[in-house]
């Protein structure tokens, strides 16, 4: 299973950097594209960092109220 959720996110990664890449490249003036692509990189990671506990607090939450 580990190894599993490793390849995923891996994919996850490889699939969703270079499409934020392009999408906020494309969004913004070049003027300010390093800046942009900054933050989105930064928002991109801090996402991928907070999303996993966040996932598993909330299905312990409707585990709590018998959801599952």
């Amino acid at each position: 299973m580990l190894v599993t959720a490793v390849v995923l996110v891996t994919l996850a990664f490889g699939l969703g950097q270079p499409a934020l890449m392009a999408a906020v490249g494309g969004a913004v003036p070049a003027d300010v594209r390093g800046v942009a692509l900054g933050i989105a990189t930064l928002v991109f990671l801090v996402g991928g960092v907070w999303a996993p506990p966040s996932s598993v607090g909330w299905a312990r939450c409707w585990a709590s109220i018998g959801a599952w």
